[in-house]
């Protein structure tokens, strides 16, 4: 499930973020249109959406601890995006211009950019429990594959 949700980010951000910049100046522009980016195109809600699901299942598997901690703990795991945010800088500056940023921004601000957006966000509930089912079923066939070679499982 962790696996899934990083994926997820990761297919998430992959609609553009950051571009080669050079200076100070260069950087906080740049680091300013990818905040706008990541606004537009909805990328900040499912960062929003990972926290509680990633604290639920811990919390899951330890109950005995009390909702007040999980609270505190959510707060400042969402306090922490900027910090995501900075480690992936150099990883988009090396795929995306200003101005690749700014065609990705005009395109999330139209209407079927938000309609995208918004269909993105429906999706991802479906997208989780269709990929949790498929990887359910690809680890019973690789249970069976390897039975039926003989090895015991």
């Amino acid at each position: 499930m962790k696996k899934f949700l990083l994926i997820i980010l990761l297919a998430v951000f992959h609609s553009g973020v950051f571009a080669q910049s050079s200076g100070a100046a260069s950087d906080e522009a740049y680091k300013a249109k990818v905040t706008r980016m990541i606004e537009v195109s909805g990328a900040n809600k499912t960062f929003e959406a990972i926290i509680p699901q990633l604290t639920g299942m811990f919390k899951a598997r330890y109950s005995s601890i009390p909702d007040k901690v999980w609270d505190a703990l959510e707060t400042t795991l969402t306090s922490s995006f900027p910090e995501l945010l900075e480690a992936l800088i150099p990883v988009y500056q090396k795929y995306y211009t200003l101005s690749d940023l700014d065609e990705l921004i005009k395109f999330y601000e139209s209407p079927i950019g938000q309609k995208s957006v918004n269909a993105n966000a429906q999706m991802m509930g479906d997208i989780l429990t269709i990929s949790q089912e498929w990887g359910q079923s690809l680890s019973q066939k690789i249970i069976y594959i390897l039975t039926e070679e003989g090895y015991t499982i």
